[in-house]
């Protein structure tokens, strides 16, 4: 690397890239968090579906009032 150029950096050496070790922990932290939004999803199913259920309902009984 020259001293006397002003835009050494745009002379830099690439970064090496993460190593196996680094690849798979984020491959498994990723993994988990998918796994962790799934169950998420999944144990929240039942309240949604009794929310849409009730709103069906209400909405169905203005519909009759009318």
């Amino acid at each position: 690397m020259n001293d006397d150029n002003p835009l050494w950096y745009d002379h830099a050496e690439p970064d090496e890239a993460p190593g196996p070790i680094l690849v798979s922990l984020a491959a498994a932290f990723q993994a988990m968090a998918g796994a962790g939004a799934l169950v998420r999803w999944i144990v929240w199913l039942p309240d949604r579906a009794w929310v849409a259920s009730a709103m069906i309902a209400v909405n169905a009984a203005q519909k009759m009032r009318r």
